[in-house]
């Protein structure tokens, strides 16, 4: 099994290769790049286990649309996408879909370490595209899609209420409940793992 960070921070790549290493993972399995094409390549060979991926590396449409296809052609490979998180922190992991993971670049080694302890870097005999029980995809319902939707283009508590005809009340609860599944504790945050899940990979349930 083998390992990519695909990253143009050798700082940070480096880390991840001692945590890595930590929990059982061999240095010569591990593969640093800096490039889309290489980590395509390593990809085709379908003997990645995991793929972390930073936001660094993806500035253009045509990127995020190679990671997509990337993510949709290998079902296999976790891929933990790194974002970041201006003046705001995320300090855990969601998944988005069975085999994607998104972290803040910034999350502590804790948090990762955490990751790998309830993945399949410790269990490689078992089959990858599983996730632990605790540590379902992240999924809104039509109303929370709805309100998640109207939030997003700046529509504010009241107007919400209003559009869709129900209680203020419960519109603020709506927002809470969305906070909570995404482990987000400021908006930004949110709006930033709902965007970033949205280019990266096709999820219906939080459309």
């Amino acid at each position: 099994m083998s390992y990519i960070i695909l990253n143009k921070c050798d700082y940070f790549s480096h880390g991840l290769k001692s945590v890595i290493n930590e929990a059982g993972g061999k240095k010569k399995d591990i593969h640093l790049l800096d490039n889309l094409p290489n980590c395509a390549r390593l990809l085709q060979q379908g003997s990645t286990q995991i793929a972390f991926i930073c936001e660094s590396v993806y500035n253009t449409e045509n990127d995020r649309e190679e990671i997509k296809k990337l993510i949709a052609m290998n079902p296999e490979t976790l891929f933990i996408i790194f974002m970041r998180v201006v003046h705001s922190s995320f300090e855990d992991y969601i998944y988005i879909k069975p085999n994607v993971v998104i972290m803040a670049q910034n999350v502590s080694i804790n948090t990762v370490k955490n990751l790998f302890s309830n993945n399949r870097l410790k269990q490689a005999a078992q089959p990858v595209g599983l996730y632990p029980a605790d540590e379902t995809p992240l999924s809104f319902s039509k109303r929370e899609s709805e309100i998640l939707n109207l939030w997003m283009k700046e529509r504010s508590s009241v107007e919400i209420s209003e559009h869709i005809n129900i209680k203020l009340k419960t519109v603020l609860s709506h927002k809470n409940n969305l906070k909570k599944k995404s482990k987000s504790k400021r908006t930004k945050v949110l709006f930033q793992i709902i965007n970033l899940a949205k280019s990266l990979t096709h999820v219906p349930h939080l459309s």
